[in-house]
């Protein structure tokens, strides 16, 4: 069993590694702090214990990164990507390392102050070899974790009190949040905007533009504008601006093209609580304009840019019920409700020609949704949930597998990764 183990991770170097180094290997980036990446054909998910990996030609998950036995994973006697002292962060790609963005505890632990809001944006291979430390910062708490990656350069979030910030005020009024940047070559760092942002804005970017998104708390679809600027020129291409009336939620580009995630529906009910239902929509942007590609998108997160298309859950709403649940305080109980926000099958957009096909689960459990997470060696990584049987207390085949999607639009499962 031992050479066996040996044997996997063997191969898991070899496959990981000869991801490395080469600049052609396709791969994406994730704008929120959830989802999926990829890069060549390993997809990575990000889960509240940091990254899990996924290959084809790999049994299982792959749930850490360190294989050194001598390894505590403290910290103690060098940093790797398991360890424990670092909180789990944000992370982005530029086909040949990882940065993660993360809370560091190791300067507390060696002496310094547990007040101190340290973050550290860390880099390494994608076996997990060759943890490189490029900058350690000071922050507020206000600053989103979110990494971006751009021609040499890591984009991130920093906050600062203002001269006459007032503690008693326990909010985010005095404190403001700065763009910066991150040169990989040679790890200085610089402003990427002057203007000081609120803690609610969000920067994204392409090759041409810079896109400010203004939000606040209460992240309604009417309360997010769009601020376009020309990344060369500073001048403003749009103010306030909204695709059809639309507000955005993230933007991203994928082989070149801009694209703008957008709320496109809301709505709220009351059963034993209020539970909102929103579906989204996607534009392409061009030249000032925008085209919609699709709407009634009802995943958030299912959204993912891989093999040449754009995969997504439809929209469609079903109340299952309401069961009482532990709220975690003593042995109290609160209702809560058990919802379904898509029709429970697989789509994929082709960029290409604007076509679209639908794969669903054959003679599998009513009530089964599919998330998609990427493509490894031609094989769809997806995740298999059914909140009705959660709700019923029903065992059924929960977990994320390998699969292939048929020509037919049949969805046939290879091999369970993990549960």
């Amino acid at each position: 069993m031992k050479r066996m183990k040996v044997a996997l991770v063997c191969l898991l170097m070899i496959l990981l590694t000869a991801c490395s180094g080469e600049s052609e290997i396709e791969y994406t980036n994730i704008q929120l702090n959830y989802g999926a990446f990829r890069i060549g054909d390993t997809v990575y998910h990000k889960t509240v214990s940091g990254l899990h990996r996924y290959h084809a030609d790999v049994p299982g998950v792959m749930d850490h990164f360190c294989y050194d036995p001598l390894c505590d994973h403290s910290g103690g006697d060098g940093v790797c990507p398991d360890c424990w002292n670092l909180d789990s962060g944000s992370y982005a790609t530029d086909g040949e390392r990882i940065y993660m963005n993360t809370r560091s505890f190791l300067t507390a632990l060696g002496g310094g102050t547990w007040n101190r809001y340290e973050r550290c944006i860390y880099s390494f291979l994608p076996d997990g070899s060759d943890m490189t430390l490029h900058v350690s910062y000071d922050s507020t708490n206000e600053a989103q974790t979110n990494l971006s990656y751009r021609d040499g350069y890591i984009y991130f979030y920093q906050s600062f009190y203002e001269e006459d910030y007032d503690p008693a005020q326990k909010g985010n009024q005095d404190q403001y949040v700065k763009l910066m940047r991150l040169d990989i070559a040679t790890n200085g760092v610089e402003e990427a905007l002057s203007a000081k942002l609120l803690p609610e804005n969000r920067v994204y970017l392409d090759d041409t533009n810079y896109y400010v998104l203004h939000l606040d708390n209460s992240f309604l679809p009417e309360d997010s504008t769009l601020d376009i600027f020309n990344r060369e020129s500073g001048e403003a291409v749009k103010e306030n601006d909204k695709p059809d009336g639309m507000g955005v939620v993230y933007v991203t580009d994928y082989r070149g093209e801009t694209y703008f995630v957008c709320f496109e529906s809301r709505e709220t009910r009351e059963y034993s609580g209020t539970v909102v239902l929103i579906s989204y929509a996607l534009y392409r942007y061009a030249e000032g304009g925008y085209e919609k590609l699709i709407g009634n998108i009802g995943d958030l997160t299912g959204i993912v840019f891989a093999d040449g298309g754009i995969w997504y859950e439809p929209f469609e709403f079903t109340y299952i019920g309401a069961k009482n649940l532990p709220t975690g305080v003593g042995e109290e109980t609160s209702p809560y409700d058990f919802c379904r926000y898509t029709d429970g099958t697989l789509a994929r957009y082709d960029i290409a020609d604007g076509s679209t096909q639908i794969w669903k689960l054959p003679a599998w459990d009513e009530g089964d949704e599919v998330s998609f997470y990427g493509i490894s060696k031609g094989n769809a990584m997806v995740e298999i949930t059914n909140t009705q049987k959660d709700f019923a207390d029903e065992p059924y085949e929960a977990g994320i597998y390998s699969a292939q999607l048929g020509e037919d639009g049949e969805i046939f499962l290879i091999e369970k990764k993990s549960d």
